[in-house]
This record gives structure tokens, sequence and C-alpha cells, in this order.
């Protein structure tokens, strides 16, 4: 488990804890859409944010290698600063374990013709969707899916574990 201080949007210091494990997820909350990952490791949002965040995967939008996605992303976020930063990014069911074929799609939103990445979890294996290594700064779009269905039928609560 890692920990993050970082200013909320009143000013004050909120503790962030980053679950990394597979184990059940406590404490998910929805969104936030948008938060920054700072140079030094610090996540802000105009919410309070605590490493793991939760949402609906799936959409209208067949992505053609990664599954049914949304038309927008499910999240965003930015990486400040001038140098590399290690970040790893998992998409789990809400009680930890891996029971759907989530899809974990990465888009550049800062060079559109940059190639996305797509991680496909699997259920059989108890393998998430995960996408990690050594990150540029810059903007990141970060769509959940997953290959069951089109449309609202296919759409499945998960929660996006954020760890360095």
């Amino acid at each position: 488990m890692t920990k993050f201080y970082a200013p909320t949007i009143i000013g004050a210091t909120t503790l962030l804890t980053i679950a990394a494990g597979l184990g059940g997820i406590q404490g998910a909350i929805a969104g936030p859409e948008t938060f920054t990952i700072a140079a030094n490791g610090a996540i802000t949002s105009n919410e309070v944010f605590n490493g793991t965040i939760t949402g609906q995967a799936g959409g209208p939008t067949n992505s053609n290698f990664c599954g049914w996605i949304a038309n927008r992303p499910n999240h965003t976020f930015r990486i400040n600063g001038n140098g590399l930063m290690s970040l790893n990014l998992s998409v789990v069911d809400p009680n930890g374990g891996v029971s759907r074929p989530f899809t974990l799609l990465i888009k550049n939103a800062d060079d559109p013709s940059a190639d996305p990445f797509c991680a496909i979890a699997d259920p059989f294996s108890g393998i998430p969707a995960e996408i990690g290594g050594v990150w540029n700064p810059g903007r990141y779009q970060i769509f959940i899916g997953n290959f069951e269905q089109a449309g609202n039928a296919g759409r499945a609560p998960y929660v996006l574990q954020i760890s360095q």
C-alpha cells in the first residue's frame, strides 16, 4: 500500500491511499473524471481522491481492438513535471476480483497520432487488465471497456487502481 499527501480544492491536506493489491477494495469512490499526478507523485483533483476510482465499464463504441468503450474517456489524467514517472493502472471488480473481461485503453491526449495502449483482463486466470511502466509528462485518456456486449447491456461496475 502506497500513501500520498495531496492538497484538495480547499487547500486542506488529505491522506490518499493507493491500493496496489488485488484484495477487496475498501473506500473506493466514484470519480473524479479528471486528476493530476505531480512530479513528486502527489495526486490532486477537484474532489477528494483516495487512489481507487469506481465507474461503469463498456459503452456503445467498438474500439476495434480493445472492446466496447464509452464515447468519451471514463477518466483523464495529467502527469506534471519534466521527468518520467513510474505508474501502474489496473481494473478489477468492485470486490477486488477479476470476473469480467474488462479492457483498459489508454490514449495520449497530447499526441493523437501516438499508438494507444490496450490491456485485456483474463477472468479464467484472475489476471486484471493492467498497464504499467514509465510515463512521460502529459495528458492521458482512460477508457474502461469490455468484450461482453455493446451499449448499456454490457455496462458493468469497475474499480480503477492506481499505484507507483
